[in-house]
């Protein structure tokens, strides 16, 4: 009797925890790394865009089989990039960014980031 009690309880705690881990892997919260979520550039119109966490999980669960459709052209010849944190700037690159007298900078505007 004391037995079958002990498997009833871990049986609760083993579909409590599968239970647990369904309702909260798939909410995918903006990170630390990541705070305005991922940086897109598109190679065709050049346009940047940036996407939630969630949302650039929902597109790589998809299996796509090319880059993130452009939200101007549609066209999927999209790149990861970064985005200039300046406030003049502010725009999408795919470059590395430069280093200029010994400050590393971003390679549109030539300013150094902060």
């Amino acid at each position: 009797m004391k037995q079958a009690g002990s498997i009833a309880i871990a049986i609760a705690l083993i579909a409590s925890s599968v239970w647990l881990y369904r309702h909260f892997s798939g909410d995918q919260r903006q990170s630390q790394d990541f705070p305005e979520g991922a940086h897109w550039l598109c190679l065709k119109c050049n346009q940047g865009f940036s996407l939630s966490l969630k949302e650039v999980n929902r597109w790589a669960n998809s299996e796509p089989a090319a880059g993130y459709p452009c939200p101007k052209c549609k066209a999927v010849e999209t790149t990861r990039a970064k985005k200039c944190p300046l406030p003049g700037c502010g725009k999408f690159y795919v470059e590395r960014n430069l280093v200029i007298d010994d400050k590393v900078c971003c390679p549109v505007c030539k300013k150094p980031l902060p």
